[in-house]
């Protein structure tokens, strides 16, 4: 089972500032500076041989730095003329880059992508298509931590003049990953007070899953394809669930989790451990949960039975239309014991979202 630690997490902002002269003063047709800034980078550490720290967090191995006019990538140079990284390391200490020079006047974009392999890039030549690499759901999963691809591009904002009178640009971008991800804590179902009023008297979870997502997208775009999805009933949710086997899109509890009128509310594990699904925005996720059902009748018996969210509302109660790249949904799944007698079996749940945080780690030896 896949349980992962919650976290209170920010996204990365990378702070990029840009200055353009001539001989004659500001001139917008003159070559750019522009200085990257990992500003909001966190920074994290580990020994040979010990867990990582941050495990729970998407983890910053390395980065490219790229600029472009919107069609063609550019390479900037150093102070003295001389070729400049773009390829950094985070090991190796490099969370801050460097100034890019001499860029071409028409370059109005810095893109940043991480834990990605270098790319090769000449400058004026290699189009912006070579960012457009294909990312595999499962690859993009708790197990790959320190693995997930992220992604920030931002435009150049023209901004005051520094003290020599330079035209300065300015551009904070997000770096994230490319999925959002949803983290169950707990599962509670509302009993009647009364206990002539309950319809049932017990519920047993063994078996959650997701439903309608995509299993491949674009780094560079907001592409997907080969949508993942079952229409839940109660003639398919069977074999849906037989047919998912021991994959990163759900999970079989060892222990079922028992809710009673008494006991209404039962985590999905240790303290601080969540069930979490990495999934592609670009589409509105369906939970399904497989549980049985104990009437509230005289030798009644657990009887199969299922739910499955119909929308995930925020904290005013609106469903949510879009999801966003670099966000965690946190739900603590509650229900209504007369839910699973509905036709359809769907419902809303609340969510909590948070902004996802990127930790730069150095190893220490």
């Amino acid at each position: 089972m896949k349980l992962n630690k919650l976290v209170m997490v920010a996204l990365v902002a990378l702070g990029a500032v840009a200055c353009e002269k001539s001989d004659k003063g500001i001139d917008d047709q003159s070559p750019k500076s522009v200085t990257i800034n990992l500003a909001n980078v966190q920074a994290g550490s580990r020994s040979e041989g010990k867990p990582l720290t941050t495990n729970d967090q998407v983890v910053l191995t390395r980065f490219q730095v790229f600029f472009t006019d919107g069609t063609t990538l550019y390479l900037g140079k150093k102070a003295n003329g001389d070729e400049a990284d773009h390829y950094f390391a985070t090991a190796q200490g490099n969370i801050n880059p460097e100034t890019f020079h001499f860029l071409p006047a028409n370059v109005n974009k810095v893109i940043v992508v991480g834990n990605i392999d270098e790319i090769d890039v000449t400058s004026g030549e290699t189009k912006v298509e070579v960012l457009e690499k294909e990312l595999a759901i499962e690859t993009q999963q708790e197990e790959q931590i320190e693995a997930l691809s992220l992604y920030g591009e931002k435009g150049l904002t023209k901004q005051d003049t520094d003290g020599e009178g330079h035209a300065l640009y300015t551009a904070e971008v997000e770096v994230a990953p490319r999925i959002a991800r949803i983290e169950i804590a707990n599962f509670t179902c509302n009993f009647a007070e009364a206990e002539a009023d309950r319809q049932y008297k017990a519920f047993t979870i063994d078996h959650v899953a997701l439903n309608n997502y995509y299993m491949k997208a674009t780094l560079s775009t907001t592409d997907v394809e080969a949508l993942a999805n079952t229409e839940i009933n109660s003639g398919s949710v069977e074999p849906f669930f037989e047919g998912l086997g021991n994959g990163w899109n759900n999970d079989k509890f060892t222990t079922p989790l028992g809710l009673t009128w008494d006991a209404n509310t039962k985590a999905v594990g240790a303290a601080g451990e969540v069930l979490a699904y990495n999934f592609f925005p670009e589409v509105k996720p369906q939970i399904v949960v497989r549980m049985t059902g104990t009437k509230n009748e005289v030798n009644a018996q657990p009887a199969p039975t299922f739910l499955a969210t119909l929308n995930l509302k925020d904290a005013n109660n609106t469903p949510i239309a879009e999801f966003v790249a670099g966000t965690i949904y946190k739900i603590n799944f509650v229900f209504n014991e007369n839910d699973p007698d509905q036709t359809e079996k769907c419902i809303d749940v609340t969510v909590t979202p948070v902004n996802w945080s990127v930790v730069a780690v150095t190893p220490e030896f």
